[in-house]
């Protein structure tokens, strides 16, 4: 990842061309990011932080999911400026506009698909409060959970933080834009919110597919490192080979043996990053994940990162030595 300009100490913009960059789609956050399309993925991240709130903001281009905590401490609230269709978070369908909240220790389970935008702040109960009173409105924490909300912002709102951020990165030199457009953002979603209680955010509930999805995932990972038939998977997830089908393309996008390769290559990919110096071979690592054909994964691999595994290996022995 290559910075590009500093605004100053705390704020910063800089490309990504890894997946493994996306870890830190919000700053700090240690995300698990794996890549679910072909070829190098891109973007930008823009972060920035004030005594109040951390701002983070990104265009991702590629198929990738995020999982994971976002803050263990402050509240995060987040949008989806911009997204096509295939994009979900929670495991439902989301779409420019969609506005989320995390309470502290809240899991982020997203897929973004394509081009997509995003923005999230991280700040206190308290901060939240205090921007509420600036609006004469009042917010109740009991009923802030985690998930997405019952609203969208409106296509004019998403326009002006879209310009903001915009400002942010042609104003470098003037200093953290990005910041405006983080209190644009607040003043916004406590606006949306700060209202009856009809207007805040409500549990999202998980549809019959939804379930299976999440269901046959937990399987997946746990048995990672064995063979994994359709038929198992769907007993697993209690459903039929059919519906098990449905599931995933409405919920993921691909076919369940489609997922399962991905997940490994991502496996196998953060085994190359993590640990370079390991004298195990690449076409054991793969076997260790499930791919036994050699070739067959070198171009799996190769179709998905754009490199080949060897390539990924050196990269990481040449950052670990330069670190």
């Amino acid at each position: 990842m290559d910075r590009l300009e500093a605004f100053d100490e705390n704020a910063f913009t800089q490309n990504f061309d890894q997946i493994e960059d996306l870890r830190d789609a919000v700053l700090g956050a240690g995300l698990d990011a794996r890549q679910y399309s072909l070829g190098r993925i891109g973007g930008k991240l823009s972060f920035a932080a004030t005594e109040k709130m951390q701002i983070s903001s990104g265009r991702i281009i590629g198929k990738v999911s995020l999982r994971g905590s976002l803050s263990e401490t402050d509240w995060t609230i987040g949008a989806c400026l911009k997204t096509s269709y295939g994009s979900r978070h929670w495991g439902g369908e989301i779409e420019t506009g969609t506005v989320g909240v995390f309470q502290p220790g809240g899991d982020h389970d997203a897929i973004y698909v394509k081009d997509s935008e995003y923005i999230g702040v991280n700040l206190s109960m308290d901060a939240l409060e205090n921007a509420a009173r600036l609006q004469d409105l009042t917010l109740d924490p009991d009923v802030l959970t985690t998930g997405k909300s019952l609203y969208s912002l409106s296509p004019s709102t998403v326009k002006t933080i879209r310009q903001a951020l915009k400002q942010s990165e042609l104003a470098l030199r003037t200093g953290p834009a990005l910041v405006v457009a983080g209190e644009l953002f607040v003043r916004c979603w406590v606006s949306h919110f700060g209202r009856a209680p009809e207007g805040v955010v409500g549990t999202w509930k998980q549809s019959g597919h939804q379930r299976i999805f999440k269901r046959a995932r937990d399987y997946i990972e746990d048995h990672m490192h064995e063979p994994i038939s359709v038929d198992e998977l769907a007993s697993a997830a209690m459903t039929s080979r059919r519906t098990l089908f449905r599931a995933f393309l409405g919920t993921a996008g691909v076919s369940p043996y489609d997922y399962v390769q991905q997940t490994r290559l991502n496996r196998v990919r953060q085994d190359l990053l993590t640990d370079p110096e390991s004298p195990q071979s690449i076409a054991l690592l793969a076997h260790q994940w499930g791919l036994d054909q050699p070739g067959r994964f070198s171009k799996m691999y190769r179709d998905m990162y754009d490199e080949l595994p060897s390539t990924t290996r050196a990269y990481a022995m040449e950052r670990l030595k330069s670190a």
